[in-house]
């Protein structure tokens, strides 16, 4: 459960990271 959560938690960075770019 905790490395799912992880992922999930990289991604939404990812994410706002690249709309932050944009």
């Amino acid at each position: 459960m905790t490395q799912i959560w992880t992922n999930i938690e990289a991604v939404m960075k990812e994410k706002q990271v690249t709309a932050y770019r944009l």
